[in-house]
C-alpha cells in the first residue's frame, strides 16, 4: 500500500517558528551576558567598620521613598545610609540606571529592574547571630531567586531573604530564607507563594543560638516556627544589600520595595505589626 504523504506546514508557520527560535536564542545570550557581567563586576565587598553597634533592636529603617544623589537615608537614627548601585558594564549601565522612584504602599517606594541594587554599610549592627527583616514588596516578575534583602557571601556565609522560582515561567515564587554554613547553603521554606502585581508585607526572624526561623506575612505569623535549623555563619565581609545579594553572582528583585527595617535580634510580633501598620519603631 502506498504511504500517504504528510502535508507540509505552511511557509508562514515555518518562518514564525524560526523567528521564535532566534528570539529565544537572543534572549538567552543577553541573559547569559548580563549574568556574566554580574559575576565579573561583583565589587561590593565592604571594609568592616569595627565600631561596636550602639543598639540592640532596630538598627536600620529605610522608607525608600526616593533617591537623592543616589542615596536613601536611614530613619532609624544610626546613619546607615543606603547607596544605589548597578552593573558597571557600559551597555548594562545604559539599559539599567539606578532604582527609580515609584508609588509605594505607605508613601513612595523604589522600583528595581534587573541590574540595580542598594548597598549599606558592613559592621557589627548587621553582623549578628540573630536578625530580623521586614519589608513591603511588590513583585513584577519572577525568575530564578529574586532577593529582597541580603547580608551574605553566597555560598559560604550569611543570609538572604528571597523568593525561589524553579520553573521557567515563574509560577511558584515561594518566600524563603537562604542561609550559608561555610561548606554549603540551604533554604528555610515558608510555604508562602508570593502573588504578582500586589503589595504584601513580608518579614523573617532568625536566631542562630536558638536554631529558629520564623516567617510573617501581612502582619501575622505565617506557618510554624522552624526549629532545629542548622547553624549558619555570620557574614563579616559584605555590606547589607537591598534588591539583590552580593556573592558569587547576583539574583535581582524585579519590582518595588518599600519600608525596609532591619533588627539585630529576633523579631517579636509587635515589631512586625508596627512595621505592617507603618508606625515608627
Amino acid at each position: 500500500m502506498a504511504s500517504i504523504p504528510r502535508p507540509k506546514p505552511p511557509l508562514a508557520v515555518t518562518a514564525a517558528l524560526g523567528l521564535a527560535a532566534c528570539a529565544a536564542l537572543v534572549m538567552w545570550r543577553r541573559t547569559f551576558r548580563e549574568f556574566a557581567d554580574y559575576r565579573v563586576e561583583n565589587p561590593e565587598t565592604m571594609p568592616f567598620d569595627a565600631a561596636p553597634c550602639s543598639r540592640v533592636g532596630l538598627v536600620a529603617w529605610w522608607p525608600l521613598d526616593s533617591l537623592n544623589d543616589a542615596e536613601t537615608p536611614d530613619q532609624g537614627g544610626l546613619g546607615h545610609t543606603l547607596h544605589a548601585a548597578r552593573s558597571f558594564a557600559p551597555l548594562a549601565a545604559l539599559r539599567f540606571p539606578y532604582p527609580s522612584a515609584a508609588a509605594g504602599h505607605l508613601a513612595g517606594s523604589l522600583q528595581f529592574s534587573s541590574n540595580q541594587w542598594l548597598i549599606g554599610p558592613n559592621g557589627p549592627c548587621f553582623a549578628s547571630e540573630a536578625a530580623g527583616v521586614t519589608a513591603w514588596v511588590w513583585m513584577d516578575a519572577a525568575a530564578h531567586v529574586p532577593t529582597i534583602v541580603a547580608k551574605s557571601a553566597w555560598p559560604s556565609d550569611g543570609w538572604w531573604l528571597l523568593t525561589t522560582t524553579l520553573d521557567p515561567f515563574g509560577s511558584d515564587r515561594f518566600l524563603e530564607l537562604g542561609l550559608a554554613s561555610g561548606s554549603g547553603f540551604f533554604h528555610v521554606k515558608s510555604g508562602y507563594q508570593m502573588p504578582l502585581n500586589a503589595w504584601h508585607h513580608v518579614a523573617v526572624s532568625m536566631d542562630n543560638a536558638a536554631h529558629e526561623v520564623r516567617f510573617f506575612v501581612d502582619g501575622e505569623a505565617f506557618g510554624p516556627v522552624h526549629s532545629n535549623v542548622p547553624p549558619w555563619l555570620v557574614n563579616w565581609t559584605h555590606g547589607i544589600v537591598v534588591g539583590d545579594y552580593d556573592g558569587s553572582g547576583r539574583w535581582p528583585w524585579d519590582g518595588r520595595i518599600d519600608d525596609v527595617r532591619v533588627f539585630n535580634r529576633a523579631l517579636t510580633g509587635d515589631d512586625v505589626r508596627r512595621a505592617f501598620r507603618g508606625e515608627a519603631p
